[in-house]
């Protein structure tokens, strides 16, 4: 068995790649997990040099349970000397507004504030007290709603800045650590309530696959690791789909998509939409369902899902269902700073020095003359670059650049009066990066 100490827990996090020095916030119940993650930390602190911050949330559900969690919270951050970041929600009432689970509404709401204390107070990483046993849950649960390849990892121990450093350790070490080194913790009485999934799952299913395999959790350790293996080969084979089958990234060549194997074309999908709509929420059915479509001899007709509208062709073309709606799009007139234009998922960033090496440079007796973002004109034209100065219309650059009839009516321009100076996602301007301007005015555009 690992002894598990300060030295230990220094080596697993180098192990991630978490440099030392790193501003890290524990996610924090006060139960003997996130309690003996904790000890350990402070012992590895020491060795790394962490600065280390606790996040807990009081879900309002044990009353005077609640107040001595709270309680324990703050002692132990006195004893560390840890800032303590403490919140109340009242779980039961978001869960019904919101028409989730009691356990999915607390986890909403514990993921939004650390989101917001990542960018508040700079956190670098969130620490979660997951453990072995945790992980064989996940899988059971993934496995009894139904899922795919991906459901069969459980969870990584690192998944972009939220980290496991006890996903290989029992929870019966954990309990032996807190026995060993004094440490306090508490129990959580809504652990033992049946009506809760994972607590079913615990309760009542575990102790029969112990009872059939007394290294159940060794043995789905070794499934999860093996299969993000084989999911991290996968993805990169969907990246090089990504790169036959589509053109930039609203239009799929369905020929070549068809070409694809089933598990790359179902993969393909699901990273489309979730550029397009930053969703994850997606669900098998609706890729089947668009999968089937696109395989069809002749693609016909539309598709929607997601506020993405699919329509059929030799190349399908996607639109949100916004733009395909036709709802009109505001002019807006800009002035020095920062403006997010949500109207056109752009933020634009306008400032008299240089902002990136891709600004867009005008002349201020230019940028006096009125900066707008609008969609296109009658008589639009734009100055390329590499064509002498020379102008051409709008019209015939959509037309060389085979832009969807779709896409053209919303299409986001930045323009000087009937001049574009810049037209999202084709090609550069003679003011893109220019700076032999006299009295020069920088603008960057982002999408948001």
């Amino acid at each position: 068995m690992v002894s598990l100490n300060g030295v230990w827990l220094a080596d697993v996090l180098d192990d991630m790649g978490i440099a030392p020095g790193t501003k890290l916030l524990v996610a924090f119940s006060g139960g003997v997990d996130s309690s003996a993650l904790l000890w350990l930390l402070s012992e590895a602190q020491g060795l790394r040099g962490d600065d280390i911050g606790i996040m807990h949330l009081d879900h309002m559900l044990r009353g005077d349970d609640s107040d001595a969690d709270r309680a324990l919270v703050q002692r132990v951050a006195a004893r560390y000397g840890y800032r303590a970041h403490v919140y109340r929600r009242p779980i039961n009432y978001l869960a019904h507004q919101s028409k989730q689970s009691v356990e999915l509404a607390a986890r909403n709401q514990r993921y939004q504030l650390c989101q917001a204390l990542m960018v508040a107070e700079g956190y670098d990483y969130i620490v979660l007290a997951h453990h072995k046993g945790d992980l064989t849950e996940s899988i059971l649960m993934h496995l009894i709603r139904g899922c795919g390849i991906d459901g069969l990892i459980g969870m990584r121990a690192v998944s972009g800045r939220y980290i496991r450093p006890l996903l290989q350790v029992d929870k019966s070490a954990l309990y032996a650590l807190a026995e060993r080194e004094q440490i306090a913790y508490r129990e959580d009485k809504t652990n033992d309530d049946r009506q809760y999934t994972r607590n079913y799952i615990r309760h009542d299913i575990m102790p029969s696959l112990h009872a059939l395999n007394a290294k159940i959790d060794d043995a789905m350790l070794r499934l999860s690791q093996s299969t993000q293996d084989d999911v991290d080969f996968i993805q990169l084979e969907v990246k090089n789909a990504y790169k036959r089958c589509m053109h930039r990234e609203h239009i799929i060549d369905v020929d070549a998509y068809k070409r694809e194997h089933p598990a790359i074309r179902r993969r393909l999908l699901i990273e489309v939409i979730s550029t397009l709509k930053q969703r994850r929420d997606i669900q098998s059915v609706h890729i089947g369902i668009l999968d089937d479509w696109l395989c069809q001899p002749v693609v016909k007709g539309r598709q929607i899902f997601y506020g993405l509208v699919f329509t059929g062709g030799k190349r399908c073309v996607i639109t949100s269902q916004m733009d395909d709606e036709d709802i009109p799009r505001p002019e807006v007139s800009f002035g020095y700073g920062v403006h997010h234009v949500h109207a056109y998922g752009l933020r634009i960033h306008i400032a008299k020095r240089p902002i990136s090496a891709r600004d867009i440079v005008i002349d201020a007796s230019m940028f006096a003359s009125g900066l707008v973002l609008r969609t296109r004109r009658s008589g639009d034209y734009i100055k390329l670059k590499g064509l002498g100065g020379h102008s051409k219309s709008l019209k015939k650059l959509y037309n060389e650049a085979k832009v969807p009839a779709a896409l053209r009516k919303n299409l986001p321009i930045l323009s000087v009066n009937d001049e574009v100076i810049w037209v999202k996602g084709l090609r550069a301007s003679i003011y893109d990066g220019d700076v032999g301007k006299s009295h020069p005015v920088y603008i960057h555009i982002k999408e948001i």
